[in-house]
């Protein structure tokens, strides 16, 4: 009875340890680009969406610039994007970005200090994926102990 209970612990063990060794890898936050508006001139630019999902690849933004004081002239944009509506000329822009984007709308009148609108959002953890849970050094211990266990039963198998 006492050779079944030690070989019934040591398999339990085993069962219990190989749980956190086969856990999957943990999940991580989504990386976003960054969306951010200025204005250089006497005007207004805004947008519908201060970040974009990564691997949203159809998530579109639209640029829209609004005429005060001076006259719309263009878009500047920095970062990596397609444009899918108007172009750097027109009033509303919309765009797919494949980086963070800093849109400039320029206003006649150029030469000021362009004044931030839009604040750039933090990103969320962008490290790639989590480390695994579990130890595999802990399933080895257990082999261990059941090859051990093992044995001496068949060590007092022999003998007896």
């Amino acid at each position: 009875m006492k050779k079944f209970v030690s070989i019934a612990l040591v398999l339990v063990m085993m069962l219990a340890m190989a749980v956190s060794v086969a856990a999957e890898t943990s999940p991580t936050a989504p990386a976003y680009y960054n969306i951010t508006v200025k204005v250089d001139g006497k005007g207004e630019a805004t947008t519908d969406k201060n970040k974009v999902e990564v691997k949203q690849d159809v998530d579109k933004v639209t640029l829209t610039a609004i005429d005060g004081e001076e006259t719309f002239v263009n878009w500047t944009i920095d970062g990596s994007y397609t444009v899918v509506e108007g172009d750097t000329s027109t009033r509303v822009l919309v765009i797919q970005p494949a980086s963070d984007i800093v849109a400039t709308a320029h206003f006649k009148g150029q030469g000021q200090d362009a004044t931030e609108v839009v604040k750039p959002t933090t990103k969320p953890n962008e490290g790639g994926t989590s480390p695994k849970t579990g130890d595999p050094t802990m399933m080895i211990i257990a082999l261990v102990l059941l090859a051990a266990g093992l044995g001496v039963v068949a060590v007092k198998k022999i003998k007896a």
